[in-house]
């Protein structure tokens, strides 16, 4: 009996502390840990192989192939919990107009994917609350894979997780903690536990989204951008002065020259208020974008749209400083990853995150890089 009552205390003592591990509130080593961790997409299209860029503690055990809207995700672990690793844009031009395809939607819905599946999502309590489409489907497409090994890590005792990604990934992580949060039972244990470091994130969402992630992730969600990140601005919101017709957007969206379409896209994300009325220009603007990404595969279907363009932040961001070239130690990476502080991207460069929050927060470690 005694024996007995030993070994339950030792279970409770166990999960007591693996909970303890596993913190809300923000960590600067985890932040440090996840950026580096989102990092590991660049350097495998550099070096064809991310694990330098990996801290020591965390291990790969998955990484999907391209799915969807080109989006990608990694799964790694280390002793204490999991981590879902959501990457960002890519050259692709279907990757590109998921950022475009920013017509809002309910936040509460259902979408149909390929092969005609359907699936249901639950990413906000208030009825008034409307998220990006593109962000959206892309989120859906990814999420049967990843609550599919969340279900495999829970068979092994892993409930800890944390949801990371750069630019277009940092949008969706957003959206995939409120669908993971919000399904039911059956799809995901109600004994997990989340945790998202978002990074450059751009808004994916309107403001009664937010008020409702906020109130209940507020204390274990961070975005993390640099002022002087252009991307952190988008979409545009209805009362945002416009920069570009997006039927030119849609006429070039085909284009081969991926340079040209991505300097339209990064004008144009989320600008479909022209001074037409919103309802019928988002609704003709939303059409003529998935028109284009799913021309032949019209079983893809998604809520309708909604005269909604207030775009913001789901939590405050932490703000970083701006990048400095002086600052930039490692020549042979700056050669590399072909760094020009002149493009309209550079401080939105997902390794110069990695610089200034090692330099901001660990100097001794930055001097390593």
């Amino acid at each position: 009996m005694h024996r007995r009552l030993l070994v339950l205390l030792i279970v409770v003592l166990l999960s007591v502390s693996s909970f303890a591990q596993f913190k809300d509130g923000f960590d600067k080593r985890e932040a440090l840990d996840m950026i580096a961790i989102c990092n590991s997409f660049t350097f495998q299209k550099v070096f064809d192989d991310g694990e330098a860029i990996l801290p020591e503690s965390y291990t790969e055990i998955y990484e999907s192939a391209a799915i969807g809207l080109d989006n990608k995700w990694q799964l790694l672990q280390n002793d204490e919990y999991a981590v879902i690793n959501l990457r960002g844009s890519t050259a692709s031009p279907m990757s590109w107009m998921a950022n475009i395809y920013s017509a809002m939607i309910p936040a509460n819905g259902s979408i149909t994917i390929e092969e005609g599946r359907t699936i249901d999502y639950y990413l906000s309590d208030n009825p008034k609350a409307n998220v990006h489409a593109g962000w959206t489907l892309a989120m859906i497409f990814l999420s049967e894979e990843i609550v599919s090994k969340i279900k495999e890590l829970n068979s092994d005792g892993v409930y800890h997780f944390i949801i990371t990604g750069h630019s277009q990934g940092a949008a969706i992580a957003t959206l995939l903690r409120t669908y993971l949060e919000h399904a039911p039972d059956s799809i995901v244990d109600k004994r997990n536990n989340f945790k998202t470091y978002a990074f450059a994130s751009p808004k994916p969402a309107n403001e009664y989204y937010a008020r409702n992630y906020s109130n209940y992730f507020s204390s274990s969600s961070f975005i993390i951008n640099n002022p002087n990140d252009p991307i952190i601005n988008m979409p545009i919101s209805k009362n945002d002065k416009p920069i570009i017709d997006l039927e030119e957007v849609l006429q070039h969206v085909g284009d081969k020259d991926n340079t040209y379409l991505r300097f339209l896209a990064f004008r144009a994300i989320g600008q479909v208020l022209g001074g037409e009325d919103d309802s019928l220009l988002i609704k003709r603007t939303g059409q003529n974008m998935h028109k284009q990404m799913f021309r032949g595969n019209e079983e893809v279907e998604i809520p309708a749209y909604v005269a909604d363009m207030s775009y913001c932040f789901p939590v405050k961001p932490k703000y970083i400083q701006s990048f400095s070239e002086a600052n930039f130690i490692n020549k042979r990476y700056y050669n590399e990853f072909d760094m020009d502080s002149a493009n309209m991207f550079y401080q939105h460069k997902p390794y110069l995150y990695f610089l200034e929050i090692q330099r901001e927060y660990f100097p001794d470690e930055f001097m390593k890089w």
